[in-house]
């Protein structure tokens, strides 16, 4: 099974092997890997990001991440009609909403798509590092777009704060995040 197991070779004459075992115990694998994956689901559920109170829409949420804005405009209308609240919609969504564009818009060369699959699996695996890309991109646009402003300064600050106050909700689940991934990592 590519990915999870070594490569095997099956002979065709003499001395055939019995497989049987070898397919339980890779079986076994597959099942293992399959409940890790559903408790990362799980825990992606379980974080919600409440739009009406961060200063960006979804869709500049994906842009944020780094997705063309043809993309980013899919992902988050994807993710959007299969969230069960316009404004509040958790990481599982976001990630599925993004893979779906991915799989049916995507319209670059090979490496691009490479970028986007970690960006796409981070949500997933990795949401505290997801909303720390977000914020940094965003910080990093409230630079670019300052004019010296005060009042502007103010907005963008406060706007850092809601960005931050979900980072630190985030943290939490961030030791069962960790500890998932280790045990997927060690049964590969």
């Amino acid at each position: 099974m590519r990915s999870l197991t070594d490569k095997e070779v099956i002979k065709h004459v003499g001395n055939v092997r019995n497989f049987r075992t070898w397919w339980e115990e890779i079986l076994a694998q597959v099942e293992l890997v399959v409940d890790d994956l559903f408790e990362f689901i799980r825990g992606a559920q379980e974080i919600n990001l409440d739009f009406s109170e961060l200063p960006f829409t979804v869709t500049e949420f994906c842009t944020l991440l780094g997705f063309p804005d043809y993309l980013a405009e899919r992902a988050a209308g994807d993710a959007e009609a299969n969230a069960t609240s316009p404004f509040e919609i958790d990481m599982w969504t976001l990630h599925s909403g993004a893979t779906y564009a991915l799989t049916h818009f995507f319209q670059g060369k090979g490496t691009f798509l490479d970028q986007y699959v970690r960006i796409v699996s981070d949500m997933l695996f990795n949401p505290e590092g997801t909303i720390e890309r977000v914020e940094q991109a965003y910080e990093e646009q409230l630079q670019a777009d300052s004019d010296g402003g005060s009042q502007a300064s103010l907005a963008g600050e406060r706007a850092l704060a809601s960005i931050e106050r979900v980072s630190d909700d985030l943290q939490e689940k961030v030791d069962q995040f960790e500890e998932r991934e280790d045990a997927l990592r060690e049964r590969f």
